[in-house]
């Protein structure tokens, strides 16, 4: 596998099935998802089980609620790919966003990568926005914060 993708769920049964049929239908297949249920208490844990149990590329870690950032550090801690890119629970990736990410950064051998969203901001600091070269952040983590956790790793 060539990339992580990084999502902290909680309590996300409204929006979790989207986005994780959107990664199982990337146009490129070289992926491992790596979701961290942080204490969910409605269906998101079944939610996850059903996906993992129909493709190997989904690898679910579970937690005490700790909030994002604390999910986030526990799946950086297992990562085993060059390359990590991040989602939340409820986005949604556009079929070829992996392949697109993957072959820019690749190409231009950056150790970061940012990719526009739908949100129409022009300088983003949100992780979901970007895919990182794993071993450029290997020692950076999240601070355990509600709230501008993704300035903070920035």
């Amino acid at each position: 596998m060539s990339v992580s993708i990084i999502v902290g769920v909680y309590n996300g049964e409204k929006f979790l099935p989207e986005l994780l049929d959107s990664i199982r239908n990337q146009t490129c297949s070289d992926w491992v998802c790596i979701c961290v249920d942080d204490g969910s208490v409605d269906s998101s844990a079944e939610i996850l089980k059903y996906f993992s149990d129909r493709d190997n590329r989904f690898r679910i870690l579970s937690r005490s609620n700790g909030g994002v950032g604390a999910a986030r550090n526990m799946a950086l801690d297992t990562v085993e790919t060059p390359y990590v890119m991040f989602a939340d629970q409820d986005d949604i990736l556009m079929p070829n966003a992996v392949a697109v990410a993957l072959d820019t950064i690749k190409r231009y051998d950056a150790d970061m990568v940012r990719f526009k969203s739908n949100r129409g901001v022009n300088h983003s600091i949100f992780v979901w926005e970007h895919i990182f070269r794993y071993e450029s952040i290997k020692n950076v983590r999240f601070l355990q914060i509600t709230g501008g956790e993704d300035t903070a790793f920035f």
